[in-house]
């Protein structure tokens, strides 16, 4: 999924907030910036927090490579292993501030 005109502002920024509803163990994302074949800007696992009944939203902080700034198109792909459905609530999947 993309994102256009994300402004990172003038302040350099080093980490993303990405609000996802995790389904499955072994979750996790990439970021790329700019094109969706570019180098990583940042990868993470996202934990599925015991306890919690799924899917449960929640805020992850993901630490970009180096920092940005100025106005951007951030290509995320969720991977999973063996997990081949993604469904799109009615809120969407993710937020990403």
């Amino acid at each position: 999924m993309s994102f256009t005109n994300v402004d990172f502002g003038n302040i350099e920024n080093n980490q993303l907030t990405v609000r996802a509803a995790v389904l499955a163990q072994d979750t996790s994302i990439e970021v790329r910036l700019d094109g969706k074949d570019e180098p990583l800007i940042a990868d993470m696992d996202l934990p599925v927090e015991k306890g919690e009944p799924a899917p449960m939203f929640k805020n992850y902080r993901v630490k970009l490579k180096k920092p940005l700034t100025g106005i951007h198109t951030i290509h995320i792909t969720f991977k999973k292993p063996r997990y081949t459905s993604w469904s799109i609530r009615d809120n969407g999947i993710v937020d990403v501030d």
